[in-house]
């Protein structure tokens, strides 16, 4: 069989390698398609890739601080 002939209707969100890996770029949703031609027939596949957003950062916890063994002041 001849190779698949791979493409991506939105590559800015998946990109698709000529051996049909995925890579994720930026959320959202592309089309993949496979296409093949044999025996003067074209046949295709297509996948809906969705890319989710990444979950929000945490805030940094706040900073605190202790003293300890001082006993008496500072002098």
């Amino acid at each position: 069989l001849p190779a698949a002939t791979w493409s991506s209707d939105a590559p800015a969100v998946a990109q698709v390698s000529g051996s049909g890996v995925v890579t994720a770029v930026s959320p959202g949703t592309a089309r993949v398609t496979a296409a093949l031609t044999h025996g003067g027939t074209t046949h295709q596949a297509v996948i809906t890739v969705s890319v989710a957003a990444p979950p929000p950062a945490l805030p940094p916890a706040p900073a605190t601080a202790s003293v300890r063994g001082v006993d008496g002041g500072f002098a």
